[in-house]
């Protein structure tokens, strides 16, 4: 492995991979956050705000559970998909330590929280390319694609998104993971030829997370990323971890990347290789 703009230690997928011609809303009410009004109320109270979408109310429960106090009802609210919907939201705006305690506790909750109820994104997540909400996979943008994995569990996941990396490069232009053999030859509707990732780079060990990106030659459809999307939550549900997933916009991404090169970083490797 090594570092540098050109290469960043990238995974190449020799022969795949080829350039060619290219042509979670959440259910409730909208997450609110106001003064920290809500802290004298009782913690059933506070309890229903969250199932409105509080995210005062779930951040006071959870200090009171800090504290020792209430730690049933915490678990009570993060059971229900309004206060997972919460803590989600929160572990995206505080990111950091704050980030990485929240998603703890749905670990700490065991087998009351299913595994894949404990990887979140942000409901607006495909907005930073300038796209609907829900875009149509079609839509293109002259963008890589690229994913920040926010865990408290760093090596579990960092092996998580490392198979998430190798599934990337069998990922075509229109959101299809192809068997590795019928990638070279995929094309579209028309017979034009599409496109995998000729490198995959990553998972880099960053302060705001696990950094993954992708050479698609500055292109992008909507359905390749919701597809690395879906990838990349898979793998961590498969392991059971906790975990957020961000896509951060294009020049947050190219501010990472450029921060990555100078500093020389390694892609992360399992232990003993």
């Amino acid at each position: 492995m090594g570092s540098g703009f050109t290469r960043l230690g990238g995974r190449r997928h020799g022969e795949g991979g080829r350039s060619g011609s290219a042509s979670a809303s959440c259910p409730g009410e909208p997450l609110t956050f106001g003064r920290m009004g809500v802290i004298s109320e009782s913690s059933q109270e506070l309890r229903r705000r969250v199932g409105r979408g509080d995210g005062n109310a779930l951040w006071a429960l959870l200090e009171r559970a800090a504290g020792g106090e209430d730690i049933g009802l915490v678990a009570d609210a993060l059971e229900r998909p309004e206060g997972r919907d919460v803590l989600f939201h929160l572990v995206g705006l505080m990111g950091g330590d704050h980030a990485n305690a929240l998603l703890g506790l749905l670990s700490r909750l065991g087998d009351r929280v299913e595994p894949d109820q404990r990887v979140g994104s942000p409901a607006d997540v495909w907005t930073v390319y300038g796209w609907e909400a829900e875009p149509d996979d079609s839509e293109e943008a002259n963008e890589i694609p690229g994913f920040v994995v926010v865990s408290p569990e760093i090596d579990p996941a960092a092996r998580s998104v490392l198979r998430a990396c190798e599934r990337f490069y069998n990922v075509v232009l229109d959101g299809r993971e192809l068997p590795e053999e019928m990638v070279d030859t995929a094309v579209d509707e028309n017979g034009l030829d599409l496109y995998s990732p000729n490198c995959v780079f990553g998972p880099y060990v960053t302060s705001s997370g696990l950094l993954v990106h992708a050479d698609t030659k500055g292109e992008i459809q909507a359905g390749m990323v919701k597809t690395m999307l879906r990838i990349l939550k898979e793998e961590l549900v498969a392991d059971g971890l906790p975990a957020y997933v961000h896509v951060p916009s294009p020049d947050r991404l190219g501010e990472m990347i450029e921060a990555t090169v100078a500093a020389g970083a390694e892609e992360w490797t399992p232990a003993g290789r």
